[in-house]
């Protein structure tokens, strides 16, 4: 449990300032460009980049506002073209 605010961490990847949000964020921008044709879902993301799924679909969701990312009628996520 974090005693500083008296919630239970679900995770040890869970972002706990918004500094670590943004590194996670570069993190995964990252590796799309690194793999121009990577399509991913939250699930899928979640296990590649050991996040729990609320964080990847976080993480994800950003760069889609970002328009770094597109996210397809089945869910995956990949570079915007």
């Amino acid at each position: 449990m974090d005693t500083a605010n008296g919630r239970a961490r679900a995770h040890a990847h869970t972002p706990e300032s918004d500094e670590e949000m943004t590194r996670l964020v570069l993190r995964v921008r990252g590796e799309y460009r690194e793999m121009p044709g990577l399509r991913l879902t939250v699930r899928q993301a979640a296990r590649l980049f050991s996040l729990p799924p609320d964080v990847a679909h976080s993480v994800l969701d950003e760069l889609r506002q970002a328009t770094v990312l597109t996210c397809s009628s089945e869910g995956s996520y990949s570079l915007t073209q």
